[in-house]
C-alpha cells in the first residue's frame, strides 16, 4: 500500500494526503454507477451517500467485513451499509463526509477547533481504515504540538 504523503502545517490545520486512488469523480455521484448506499444520521434525518462497494473495501476494513457479511448470508440489504455511530453533531457528519472522501483519494484538511481534530480520529477508528495507523499518528502529533 502506498505510504501516506507527509503532513502540511496551515495555520491551525493539517493536511493529509490520501494513499488512494483519485476517484473523487465518483463520491456520491449517482451517474457513476454506484452500488453501495451508504446512510448516516438520525431516524427522522437519515441522509444517504452513493458510494462504491469496491472503493469502502479497498479503504475501510469495517466497510470489507461488513459488505462480505452481508453478501455471504445474503443479506436483503446488501448493497447498504448504515453508520451505527453518533452524528448528532456537525463535527461528527463533517468528519464522517471528509473521511469518506479520503477512501475516494481526497486529502483530508482537519483543524484544531470545535473538536474536528478527535472526532477525525474517532471516525477514522471507527472505519478501520487501512492505512490507519499512519494517519491517527500524524493527527496525534499535529493536535499535541497545537495543544
Amino acid at each position: 500500500m502506498a505510504e501516506v504523503a507527509a503532513w502540511e502545517e496551515e495555520g491551525e490545520f493539517i493536511v493529509i494526503k490520501s494513499p488512494y486512488g483519485d476517484n473523487i469523480e465518483l463520491f456520491d455521484n449517482e451517474e457513476m454507477l454506484s452500488d453501495l448506499l451508504f446512510v448516516y444520521g438520525e431516524e427522522e434525518d437519515t441522509e444517504g451517500l452513493q458510494l462504491h462497494r469496491g472503493i469502502m473495501g479497498r479503504g475501510s476494513r469495517l466497510a470489507q467485513g461488513l459488505l462480505k457479511s452481508k453478501e455471504m448470508t445474503e443479506s436483503p440489504d446488501a448493497n447498504q451499509m448504515g453508520w451505527v455511530f453518533d452524528t448528532k453533531k456537525n463535527v461528527d457528519r463533517d468528519m464522517l463526509v471528509m473521511a469518506l472522501r479520503f477512501c475516494y483519494g481526497e486529502s483530508m484538511r482537519v483543524g484544531t477547533r470545535d473538536g474536528e481534530c478527535c472526532a477525525m480520529i474517532a471516525t477514522l477508528s471507527r472505519l478501520q481504515l487501512t492505512c490507519l495507523d499512519k494517519v491517527v499518528t500524524e493527527l496525534k502529533a499535529f493536535a499535541i504540538s497545537h495543544a
